[in-house]
């Protein structure tokens, strides 16, 4: 099944791009709506340098999610793994709202020592 996402200016042109280059005869199509949530992208220090991290909130409620591109970046110059570093500087940044206090201690999901540079300590 092919799904296609597009604005309501290009419906006309993903239908010819669809009936020329697929076998498909017939197509549905619905209007989607979508909420976003306010956000704000701070840039955090993490031991590995700076960090940029989407800040939002829900119903009184922080929630921190790093950029998937800087934590790759981490996680390949570092020779990390993207879940671990991830998990690392979401715990940063929510330590630095206020949000969870000590997250890293209180989730024990990962050992945070052995991900930290060389020399370093927390």
């Amino acid at each position: 099944m092919l799904t296609v996402l597009c604005r309501e200016s290009l419906v006309a042109k993903m239908e010819d791009i669809i009936f020329t280059h697929t076998t498909t005869i017939g197509l549905r199509k619905y209007p989607v709506d979508r909420t976003i949530l306010p956000r704000e992208i701070r840039a955090i220090d993490t031991p590995w340098g700076k960090a940029h991290v989407k800040y939002t909130t829900w119903k009184g409620h922080i929630y921190a999610y790093p950029e998937n591109d800087d934590v790759a970046a981490i996680a390949e110059k570092n020779h990390l793994s993207f879940p671990e570093v991830y998990a690392i500087i979401k715990a940063i940044a929510y330590d630095l709202s206020g949000g969870y206090a000590g997250a890293m201690a209180e989730r024990k999901a990962i050992d945070c020592k052995k991900a930290l540079p060389e020399g370093e300590k927390k």
